[in-house]
């Protein structure tokens, strides 16, 4: 600052200073309570502000979430489609027909049940034969 500024603030300043002693209590209860308000409006500004902050981070944080949501949704969706090709024969050949469940719950087949091995044989025969068929 230049001398000449800072002697006209340090005038500036006595003059309000001493203008500032010689107003009456009304005024300067008034003055106080003009204060008040004007500090209660600040920090009340200064709170919306801080929640705007928050809200500005809770919007990126709530999208990112949503779309996370979406994608990993999107990915169990197309991990349980219907498979085609080689693949869903395999499953195919896999489900019970009424045949099975019949030979399953009759007592006539125990027999080939109690012989496990040559049952899946038998299996495994019928399924090549279907399949070169």
């Amino acid at each position: 600052m230049k001398p000449d500024e800072k002697a006209f603030l340090k005038h500036t300043r006595k003059v309000l200073d001493e203008s500032a002693e010689a107003l009456d209590a009304a005024t300067l209860s008034r003055l106080n309570q003009v204060r008040q308000k004007a500090l209660q409006s600040a920090q009340q500004s200064q709170q919306q502000l801080t929640g705007r902050r928050f809200m500005a981070f809770k919007m990126p944080a709530a999208i990112a979430a949503s779309v996370s949501i979406v994608l990993f949704g999107s990915w169990l969706m197309l991990s349980q489609t219907q498979l085609t090709g080689p693949d869903k024969l395999a499953l195919d050949q896999l489900a019970y027909d009424d045949e099975d469940i019949n030979m399953l719950v009759s007592d006539a087949e125990l027999e080939l049940l109690e012989q496990l091995e040559f049952v899946s044989w038998l299996v495994v025969q019928e399924l090549e034969k279907n399949n070169a068929g």
